[in-house]
């Protein structure tokens, strides 16, 4: 088998409230599975929307697939109320370029995460309603597709709206989702942290508030990568290990965010670029009984660091 599909993920962030009801089911092409499950049961107006994917062997043999399942070979339909075309979601670009291929062992298992809200800025979920979600996978002479998952769109809170205008504001957007979004060159990243430093401080309780600070957390840990203001382009502003850590455990520390395993590993992550592997050893040794960790290279690869010896 080769891996000709055409595909790539490039997540965005959801323009209106809604839940998802949790299922997961699959339907088997040839000797592959592709489940896909919502990260949570409810999500609110401007929410980032983020499903659980899993490609599996299911055969008698070993099979050639995509090495990054997300990003070529794999896509998410999204099938509005009322409607009978169905939003396509994928990675990026549309390449029929080479896709390197790798061998899924039978029983072997391709995990990850997408963020499906937007696809290149256009929202996903924009009226109230009932939408259909699943997942195709398909290469030559395969196609593998997932069951039906519904997501029901709902009205957020008083408090939530007030958030939820903070972090959905273009300049919010751009912050979450910068690959997708034009940002006007004189904004820079001021806007969105002052937005969402608001929504950390005033409105602690809403469903955007754990977001908005695993967001700034992550900032402020590689301000290098998500220091994007054009007025700074070669002087980018310095770590802030101390308040990155405070936001992600404030991210990590709510109930219904689906991203813990990854805002603990940020955790571990800058107490490691602080000196203290003791506690970075800690954090990270729990990392993976927490829900909503993608990014099992970042932790392997801080896994190899802390075996290092120290300097």
């Amino acid at each position: 088998m080769t891996a000709k599909s055409r595909a790539g993920f490039a997540g965005r962030t959801v323009c209106l409230a809604f839940a998802l009801v949790l299922g997961q089911g699959t339907f088997s092409g040839a000797d592959l599975q592709v489940t896909v499950v919502p990260a949570k049961q409810t999500f609110l107006l401007g929410e980032p929307v983020y499903v659980n994917v899993t490609l599996k062997n299911s055969g008698a043999e070993a099979v050639s697939v995509s090495a990054d399942p997300l990003m070529f070979g794999l896509v998410i339909r999204i099938l509005p109320p009322g409607s009978s075309e169905p939003v396509r979601w994928s990675a990026g670009a549309n390449a029929d370029g080479y896709r390197e291929l790798r061998q899924l062992n039978v029983g072997g298992e391709f995990r990850d995460r997408g963020l499906i809200s937007h696809y290149f800025g256009k929202c996903n979920f924009p009226v109230p309603g009932a939408y259909q979600v699943w997942g195709e996978y398909v290469e030559a002479g395969i196609r593998a597709v997932s069951e039906q998952v519904e997501v029901v769109v709902t009205q957020p809170s008083e408090v939530d709206a007030k958030a939820k205008d903070l972090f959905f504001s273009e300049a919010g957007q751009f912050f979450v989702h910068p690959g997708g979004y034009t940002l006007p060159s004189q904004w820079g990243m001021t806007p969105a942290i002052a937005d969402f430093e608001r929504i950390v401080s005033e409105f602690p309780t809403s469903a955007y508030a754990p977001y908005a600070a695993y967001y700034l957390a992550r900032r402020k840990s590689k301000p290098g990568r998500y220091n994007l203001a054009p007025e700074q382009p070669s002087d980018p502003i310095p770590p802030d290990y101390a308040r990155a850590i405070e936001l992600a455990h404030f991210a990590e520390s709510n109930a219904a965010f689906p991203l813990k395993g990854e805002a603990r590993l940020l955790q571990a992550e800058c107490y490691f670029e602080q000196g203290d592997r003791k506690k970075a050893n800690a954090l990270l040794q729990s990392v993976g009984s927490l829900p909503g960790l993608s990014q099992r290279g970042r932790a392997e690869a801080l896994v190899a660091k802390l075996m290092e010896p120290a300097q």
